[in-house]
């Protein structure tokens, strides 16, 4: 995930599809070389299924669970940081995970 973010902020990725190659390419590593069930494998089938549905999200033109979220409630997230401060804000999940591995990865279009 290091190398995914270094390679995001220094500006390597050519499009949306190439940065989306290496997660799935980082949730497949994880599935084949953990054991089924393992925490590891269980977290890359979670994040496997939430980065798959925010990526679908951003080629229809939205910005993820967040802009969703936004939409319904008419406004954005609120941050009690002070200016200059960086703030948490948790995001839930819009549904929940379903259980999704590597062999069910979308097509490429």
């Amino acid at each position: 995930l290091k190398k995914i973010k270094q390679g995001i902020s220094q500006h390597r990725y050519r499009s949306l599809e190439d940065m989306a190659s290496d997660f799935y390419l980082m949730f497949k590593n994880a599935q084949e070389y953990n054991v089924d069930g393992s925490q590891i494998f269980m977290d890359s089938v979670a994040l496997y299924s939430v980065f798959t549905q925010t990526y679908e999200d951003l080629q229809k033109g939205e910005a993820g669970p967040q802009d969703k979220e936004s939409k319904k409630e008419g406004g954005g997230e609120k941050s009690t940081a002070k200016d200059g401060e960086e703030g948490d804000v948790k995001v839930e999940p819009e549904a929940p995970v379903e259980d999704v591995t590597m062999e069910q990865q979308p097509a490429a279009e």
